[in-house]
């Protein structure tokens, strides 16, 4: 059992079971005042509108400076034709549908009848300007071939506008052109007739998608339908994606017996949910207007935030809308609710169209032409007093949650504070502080580095209203201040480790870096355990870290020098050979030092060969603090040569048989040996007792291996 959803025009009783109004219109122009106006059409791509009155009188409206241009009189001649419908190309372009087969083609004051002889061979019953860019949504290309659509009782016509060129009409079926707009056409297909079901009939329509037609059914007989329908238009699920999201799409369509809405994906299926509203009253236009288009995101992905689009009904006892279907739902039939427009009053409407200020993002659908039984009417839309506070939630913090309605700011930094490109597609934004204007701040960020609480004032570029943002409050704080108060270079001597400390504040965060990267230490103390360049950060509020200077910390241990000889004992005249332990280095300076002072001819030597007597020491010195470590002393003495006499020297006479003693006489205790004839007798002591005739001498030695002789 399909379900029947019935609406009537009287729902400001209903309360709270249906969304709120949120749309109101202002009357801003009433032309032709007493005219029954039949149709109005905007151009694509300029700003004038065409109008067509009863008794064939066709005006021309610059829809910006409001002046009228009276083309009546062009048409004189062809008042054997009723003017039935019209459309116009451009200022100098327009066309005339006729209640016969013919149309009336008007170009920079050239007229042309386009009849049989050109083609037309059925009943025309309607015009419209064909949508010609399929991947915008509203998008419409001035340089491309415009073509002219024709509905007739039996054929849809195509007319290349520029080569005045008539295609042969396709189809055998009644078609009409429902809605030819720069947004969207749709129109009854004549190429598929109408498919009749338990006294139900389904008239197949085609509109264009982003990439393709797409071809749905509207319905007419019996149980209430009623036949002749004069109008229908579609809602789309977004602004932008045609295509993405066809499932979602809704089309209505009017008549005599009242509005009715069926779901799209389900239009096939007489059989499925519809809906009714209205029941009664004659529909002559079903269309619908964009709004707040600035205020939200048009894609199917977007976030849709304020955008509306509402319903606008014709009908024969006044002007009725809708509250936003824009987004609203879920697959299926869009429930909403009808108001009507009493500042047009009980007033027959003929026809509606809704004017465009901008194609450019976003859209700016800014006032609707009303066609009457009174005239022409320029209503504009008035969605301000339905806003409530007037307030969007499009404010917040660069790189922060969107929640964050609050920062601390560092002193000497600053935060950037935005507008949301989601919630707010426009440009026309003022950026207040403290309820104060700032002057010369309309970008979408603003660089924030004082205290205080900040919004910003967005500008529909196309209604003449704003909305306030949500408030962002800042708090300065204040720089950690503290002290590193270390020279440049640090080093410690015979040291292991080295503690580094700044002041300490419970309300300040630390790190420490070495060599540029971050240790892991997070106290106002730091141990150092190797040498390198170290510095602390300090954080007064998250995110901004005050940098000390950097110092070098050097743990120095230098090896311990300890010098060595070749021997123990030096003689008068030879050569001494120290050797240090310690090898050279490119961390220290090796100095030689004979009783303290430097020997500058051994700098940076390991080994040594000294004559000179002395204490002598090695230092090693550090090249990069103030270390230094000493070896002990070693004594390097040189001994004299041995200073003696020999009793008895010269030539000495004695008798056979009689001895003589040679004695060395000397102040020091040497070592002696005696020779005799240059043969070692083998005596060590200072005495010799001679043994008969020959030549005796003695050599003294005052160190190891060094002899000096006296000649007897």
């Amino acid at each position: 059992m399909r379900r029947l959803l019935l609406f009537v025009a009287l729902f400001f009783c209903i309360g709270n079971l249906f969304a709120q109004q949120d749309l109101g219109f202002q009357i801003n122009q009433h032309f032709f005042a007493g005219k029954n106006i039949i149709s109005v059409k905007r151009d694509f791509i300029d700003p004038y509108l065409w109008v067509l009155a009863q008794n064939n009188q066709v005006y021309r409206i610059n829809s910006v400076t409001m002046v009228i241009d009276d083309f009546t009189s062009a048409f004189a001649n062809y008042g054997n034709f009723q003017f039935i419908d019209i459309a116009g190309l451009n200022k100098d372009t327009v066309f005339m549908a006729t209640n016969a087969n013919a149309v009336v083609q008007y170009k920079s004051g050239n007229i042309k009848l386009l009849g049989s002889s050109q083609g037309i061979t059925t009943v025309v019953n309607s015009v419209g300007i064909a949508k010609n860019a399929f991947h915008e949504y509203y998008s419409f290309d001035g340089a491309a071939q415009p073509v002219l659509l024709i509905g007739s009782d039996h054929a849809l016509y195509r007319y290349d506008i520029r080569a005045e060129q008539l295609t042969t009409g396709t189809g055998e079926h009644n078609t009409k052109i429902y809605e030819a707009t720069f947004r969207t056409q749709m129109f009854r297909d004549s190429t598929a007739g109408p498919n009749d079901y338990d006294g139900l009939t389904k008239l197949p329509v085609s509109f264009p998608g982003e990439y393709s037609f797409f071809t749905g059914f509207l319905w007419e007989g019996k149980n209430g339908f009623g036949y002749d329908i004069k109008t229908a238009c579609l809602i789309t699920g977004a602004m932008t994606d045609y295509d993405i999201r066809v499932s979602y799409m809704n089309m209505f369509w009017g008549n005599k017996n009242g509005l009715f809405q069926n779901y799209w994906q389900e239009s096939y299926y007489i059989e499925s949910d519809y809906g009714h509203y209205l029941e009664g009253i004659n529909i002559n236009k079903v269309t619908n207007i964009y709004g707040l288009t600035a205020f939200g995101g048009g894609g199917w992905y977007d976030n849709p935030a304020k955008i509306k689009q509402n319903l606008l009904i014709g009908t024969d006892q006044g002007l009725y809308f809708s509250n936003s279907l824009y987004r609203t739902g879920s697959s299926g039939l869009t429930t909403f609710q009808l108001f009507h427009a009493d500042v047009l009053g009980n007033l027959k409407v003929n026809d509606i169209c809704v004017n465009v200020a901008s194609r450019a993002v976003p859209l700016c659908e800014d006032g609707v032409w009303v066609a009457t039984f009174n005239g022409l009417y320029y209503l504009k839309p008035d969605y301000a007093q339905f806003l409530g506070n007037g307030k969007v939630q499009a404010a917040s913090f660069k790189d922060a949650p969107a929640s964050q309605q609050e920062l601390n700011i560092c002193a000497g930094n600053t935060a950037t504070a935005t507008v949301s490109t989601e919630l707010y597609t426009s440009n026309s934004i003022q950026w207040y502080k403290n309820g104060q204007q700032l002057p010369g701040e309309s970008s979408r960020e603003l660089q924030i580095a004082t205290a205080g609480e900040y919004h910003a004032i967005l500008y529909d570029p196309c209604q003449n209203i704003h909305l306030e943002t949500n408030h962002l409050k800042t708090t300065i704080i204040s720089s950690p201040v503290f002290n590193f108060n270390y020279t440049d270079v640090l080093a410690y001597c015979d040291s292991f480790s080295a503690t580094l400390t700044t002041d300490y504040s419970p309300a300040y965060q630390y790190r420490w870096l070495k060599d540029g990267v971050l240790t892991g230490d997070a106290s106002y103390k730091m141990k150092a355990t190797t040498n390198g360049k170290y510095r602390v950060e300090v954080s007064a509020c998250d995110g901004t870290w005050v940098p000390s200077k950097e110092i070098t910390v050097a743990l120095i241990n230098l090896p311990v020098p300890v010098i060595s000889a070749d021997k123990q004992v030096y003689c008068e005249g030879e050569q001494a050979k120290l050797v240090v332990n310690t090898p050279l280095s490119a961390d220290y300076h090796i100095s030689w030092l004979l009783d303290g002072h430097k020997v500058a001819s051994l700098e940076d030597k390991v080994s040594a060969t000294i004559v000179s007597a002395g204490e002598y020491t090695v230092q090693l010195s550090s090249l990069i603090g103030a270390c230094t470590k000493i070896s002990g002393p070693l004594n390097v003495s040189f001994v004299r040569a041995p200073v003696f006499t020999v009793d008895h020297a010269g030539t000495v006479y004695l008798c056979e048989d009689e001895a003589l003693t040679l004695k060395a006489n000397a102040a020091l205790p040497y070592q002696y040996r005696w020779y005799k004839d240059a043969i070692l007798t083998g005596n060590t002591g200072p005495t010799l007792q001679t043994s008969g005739p020959g030549l005796y001498y003695a050599e003294a030695s005052a160190c190891e291996n060094s002899w000096y002789r006296r000649q007897r």
